[in-house]
């Protein structure tokens, strides 16, 4: 799991390492390097510096507000804005050849050292040796690449930038630290083959959507578990998106209560739901698509807390599982909402999961309040029961109005709706499929809301008939959710492993 931090694991790993150090941080400009950084050097222990010419310290606590509100950076911040730069150094280094002979040691120490960029000679001053320290050079391409291209520069004597990047890793582990350098490249270059690692950032379209990717190629003495972690900068701060588990344990789903309750408004259990994508209306569709690779359950934790303040609010509910979730399950989920009595009168479940073994649990007890809530289905095998086609008792249950000003809602995977009407005889079709929502929604003060696999014909047979049109992709075991309609940015939808009662069980982080 990714730390609270939201620095992957390898890269907590290599910064409690001991020194010395040394790190390349690579990708165009825009792609979160600086951010990342400035993680980095929040999360070290030790003595921290930051060595820039890009972002003084007014735009670092502007685009890091989290940095102003503890009363400025933790670490150390070194402005190379009005640093010397190649003239005075070949002045400096030539009067160092007068005074010593040029074939000495000293000399040629020093002179290497002189040639170092004068923001590198100070931090490497300031380090003393035995002490934990890091330094983020951000960006060491604005640093060295016009020092070295100057006139003076060019000049015989003067050093190669591999020698340059040489004599900066050589001092900087004499100091024992680590040294993060920073650099503004697509392209892997010459010092990449003299640190201990390398990571990479970059932005990608995925639907149009901007994603964010970091990527480590090289991480010397540190077994790399995740080679790429898609990331988000929102707030200003870093953060990796963390693998979703293979499954959440059973236990009670909650929501956060609503602010402000409307009439003929649903509210959806989450105020980032609410802030993202809007309430819920009677009378409207709203479809949910996803990969075949996102787990059940994400589905499941967004929808149960809809559900769950429809139910407190005296609403009702018709539920239309997944094939392959028997309604015990569905019961399970919904039963801490609302006493036994009562659920038998506002949740109806219309599942093509019932057999006559389901039938012959009906016993007295609690649960008997379940098998009195499954609507029948008639099978076309049965000769005294001839297949509607439909349920009309599941309109009728909705169309029956309950609390005043709270409207009802129906919760339908197609894939569940598709299996019912297979056995019923009388299977849908993309052409039949819409004329089914429309009864749904014309017939009953009810919202209507699909969970549907990406690309199945019957989702997309209705997608003109939606007013709030989701999907969920699978990136690498992250489910990313974005609005196709209306259209919205894309949010990592991280489900909470521990409920927190009072608190929606997931969370939406924006990918920005």
């Amino acid at each position: 799991m990714i730390p609270p931090s939201g620095l992957p694991p390898e890269l907590r790993e290599f910064l409690a390492l001991p020194g010395p150090q040394t790190l390349v941080l690579r990708g165009p400009p825009g792609t979160g390097k600086t951010t990342l950084g400035v993680a980095l050097l929040e999360e070290f222990n030790g003595e921290r510096m930051l060595i820039t010419g890009r972002v003084p310290r007014e735009r670092l606590l502007r685009d890091a507000p989290h940095l102003a509100r503890t009363n400025g950076p933790s670490f150390e911040l070194v402005d190379t804005t009005d640093a010397a730069g190649p003239e005075e150094t070949a002045r400096v280094v030539a009067r160092v050849s007068d005074l010593l002979h040029p074939d000495e040691g000293e000399a040629r120490g020093l002179t290497g050292f002189l040639w170092l960029p004068e923001p590198m000679q100070q931090a490497w001053a300031r380090l003393r040796s035995g002490t934990r320290a890091v330094v983020v050079v951000d960006s060491w391409t604005a640093l060295i690449e016009p020092y070295l291209r100057s006139v003076p520069a060019n000049r015989p004597g003067a050093p190669s930038p591999m020698e340059v990047q040489r004599e900066l890793l050589h001092r900087m582990r004499s100091v024992e630290a680590h040294l993060v350098l920073v650099l503004e490249d697509t392209e892997p270059s010459d010092v990449e083959y003299l640190v201990d690692g390398v990571v990479t950032t970059s932005r990608q379209l995925f639907d149009n959507r901007l994603e964010r990717w970091l990527a480590i190629p090289k991480l010397r003495g540190i077994r790399v578990a995740n080679a790429t972690y898609p990331f988000t900068l929102d707030g200003g701060r870093f953060h990796c998106l963390p693998q979703l588990p293979s499954e959440l344990p059973a236990s009670e789903i909650f929501s956060d209560p609503d602010p402000s309750p409307s009439p003929l408004l649903l509210w959806p259990g989450s105020i980032e739901f609410e802030a993202a994508f809007g309430r819920l209306k009677a009378g409207e569709v709203t479809l949910v698509e996803y990969d075949s690779e996102v787990p059940l359950y994400i589905p499941r934790v967004l929808s149960i807390p809809i559900a769950a303040d429809l139910l407190r609010r005296g609403g009702r509910l018709l539920v239309a599982p997944p094939p392959l979730l028997p309604p015990e399950e569905v019961w399970e989920l919904l039963h801490p909402f609302l006493p036994a009595s009562e659920f038998e009168e506002r949740v109806r479940i219309l599942s093509a999961h019932v057999d006559e073994s389901t039938e012959e649990k009906a016993e007295s007890g609690e649960e008997y309040a379940l098998y009195t809530t499954l609507l029948p289905i008639p099978r076309i095998t049965d000769p005294g029961r001839p297949a509607s086609g439909r349920s009309p008792e599941a309109i009728r249950f909705l169309r029956t109005p309950t609390a005043e000003g709270t409207p009802n809602l129906a919760l339908m995977y197609i894939e569940g709706m598709r299996t019912i009407a297979r056995l019923q005889g009388m299977p849908f079709t993309p052409d039949t499929f819409p004329a089914v929502t429309t009864q749904y929604i014309y017939h009953a003060p009810a919202h209507l809301f699909y969970f549907a696999r990406i690309g199945d014909p019957l989702a997309e047979a209705i997608h003109g008939y939606v007013s709030l049109h989701l999907r969920i992709r699978d990136r690498e075991g992250r489910a990313l959710l974005y609005g196709v309609r209306p259209r919205t940015g894309t949010y990592a939808c991280e489900p909470r492993p521990t409920p927190i009662p009072g608190t929606a069980p997931y969370t939406l982080r924006p990918v920005v």
